[in-house]
């Protein structure tokens, strides 16, 4: 180690003593580091290290998700379809119609047929089916008569109500409109 005398002024003796205090810091920093194998820095690289592998990680794992999940959709059944009967008749009469039910399972089912609330409209609907309830061999159809009571409408009303087929594995939903028209009577 070197030894400045700080009375003597000048460019040479300010060089040197910034030299020997540099020097004396890097030998500080190597001793601590030498104690202290970890420094700062190497604790923070570190952090960030494992963050940037977990990272990685969970990319790859989400990749291997988003791959499942495309190759699942194909194996599962097709969406049942939205289905809608629109069912007319003069106001004050009966009116009917027909819808198919499928048993879609390898295997007997029995279903039944329950109506809801109103989702459009503000009539109540007395509806019935014929049959209400029944059980089809996989894979066969029945067709089922609906028939609703007008009784006290008004020509130009008109309702929504789901009717739910439900099945011992789900359950499939019927949109039913019904709607009153003006009686056609004769004309000349």
């Amino acid at each position: 180690m070197m030894t400045i005398n700080p009375h003597r002024a000048g460019p040479d003796a300010e060089d040197a003593l910034v030299a020997a205090l540099l020097e004396t810091y890097r030998e500080a920093r190597r001793r601590a580091d030498r104690h202290a194998p970890v420094g700062a820095r190497e604790r923070i690289l570190a952090h960030f290290e494992r963050r940037g592998e977990r990272l990685r990680g969970e990319k790859l794992v989400t990749a291997e998700l988003v791959q499942h999940l495309i190759e699942g959709t194909a194996a599962l059944p097709r969406p049942r379809p939205q289905q809608e009967l629109e069912i007319r008749g003069e106001a004050n009469q009966h009116a009917a119609g027909r819808f198919r039910v499928s048993n879609r399972t390898a295997q007997a089912a029995t279903f039944e047929l329950i109506v809801g609330d109103p989702v459009e409209g503000n009539r109540s609907v007395a509806v019935q089916f014929e049959p209400q309830r029944a059980t089809l061999v996989a894979g066969h159809t029945r067709l089922v008569r609906i028939e609703v009571s007008l009784i006290g409408w008004d020509a130009g009303e008109q309702v929504t109500v789901p009717v739910e087929c439900r099945w011992p594995t789900g359950r499939d939903r019927l949109w039913v409109v019904v709607g009153a028209l003006a009686h056609a009577g004769f004309q000349p």
